[in-house]
């Protein structure tokens, strides 16, 4: 491939990617101006994305969180059921990503006394189950999930507990049946 054939190529990718970005940017924009009820006419995985994108924006335009807050201070400044979300949300991240012990390692370990009640609130009991046993079993410090993520010998007992999650139901499709319940809070 000739030099003006790979420009010509690596041009055609960015205005690929800038037009994905630009419609990515309509739709986030359509989000933040639905009512309830066109929130409710979403599909499933939409409707998942437009609350956490409108939880963020609206968080964002709060003139009491600092830019740099962490994970805690977010979920402070949300309503109930927007906290139970976006806890919820934030485990499922962690744990497609990294599993628990991200979810203990990173800042998102500052949600770790909420994850309990975020899982019952949104109806996820045996998400809650797996993991209060998990917590209960292993006597892990909430208040310090770092230091109990830090130690190898913990290795074991976080693959048991990601393979345990991994065969539960999707915790995604159980918050967005919670968010349909509690469509005006969003």
């Amino acid at each position: 491939m000739g030099l003006i054939a790979k420009i010509k190529e690596l041009f055609s990718a960015k205005q690929y990617i800038l037009r994905a970005m630009e419609e990515q940017d309509a739709q986030y924009k359509r989000y933040a101006e639905l009512s309830p009820a066109g929130l409710s006419e979403l599909a499933d995985g939409e409707l998942y994305s437009a609350v956490l994108y409108r939880m963020d924006t609206a968080l964002r335009a709060r003139d009491d969180l600092p830019k740099k807050a962490g994970p805690a201070e977010r979920a402070a400044r949300l309503n109930d059921p927007g906290r139970a979300v976006y806890v919820a949300s934030e485990l499922d991240s962690e744990m497609a990503e990294g599993g628990l012990s991200a979810f203990f390692l990173d800042d998102t370990r500052t949600l770790a006394l909420q994850v309990s009640d975020s899982l019952r609130e949104i109806g996820a009991q045996e998400h809650r189950a797996l993991f209060d046993a998990f917590v209960l079993d292993h006597q892990v410090d909430l208040t310090r999930p770092r230091a109990f993520a830090q130690d190898p010998d913990n290795d074991q007992a976080f693959e048991t507990f990601d393979r345990a999650y991994q065969d539960l139901p999707p915790l995604e499709g159980m918050v967005v049946s919670y968010i349909r319940q509690h469509i005006t809070e969003f």
